[in-house]
């Protein structure tokens, strides 16, 4: 007759993903989209600094008709990226870090890789699209340009 420990230990290992039972596997790291961060802070703020990266700046525009094609456009917000402004407000940092209950450094170690990531992309001539606020890209002397047609800021 089988040792009942041992047979528990045989279920216990066919129960388990490979690895499991040992302990020897790393766990993924938590994956965090920061774009709905920055997009939900726009609507908050006129200016929001993503750290090493630049800030987003919106300005007011008022509604205008178009008489002769018979449309009119509300009010909105121009989205205007300066890649100056690199110092940390703490803002989105803050925001990632209460949202998803994580301490700052571990926000802010998010944020930074997310910004490498997107960085490497422009820098590989890519056009990176972050939903709800528009089309990142490098323009003709290398400056990183945002192309925001939404005019709901």
């Amino acid at each position: 007759m089988e040792n009942p420990i041992t047979l528990q230990k045989m279920r216990l290992r066919r129960a388990l993903p490979f690895g499991a039972f040992n302990q020897t596997r790393q766990l993924q790291p938590m994956t965090i989209d920061i774009v709905p961060h920055i997009e939900k802070l726009l609507f908050q703020h006129d200016t929001l600094v993503v750290p090493n990266f630049g800030a987003f700046q919106s300005s007011p525009s008022a509604a205008h008709a178009d008489a002769a094609g018979g449309q009119v456009a509300p009010p909105s917000r121009i989205l205007v990226f300066n890649e100056t402004l690199t110092s940390d407000d703490g803002i989105l940092v803050q925001d990632v870090a209460s949202t998803h209950n994580l301490p700052e450094h571990d926000a802010r170690e998010l944020i930074q890789k997310f910004i490498a990531e997107t960085q490497d992309l422009l820098n590989k001539r890519e056009i990176v699209t972050w939903s709800g606020i528009g089309r990142l890209y490098k323009n003709y002397v290398q400056k990183n340009t945002v192309s925001s047609r939404l005019h709901k800021f």
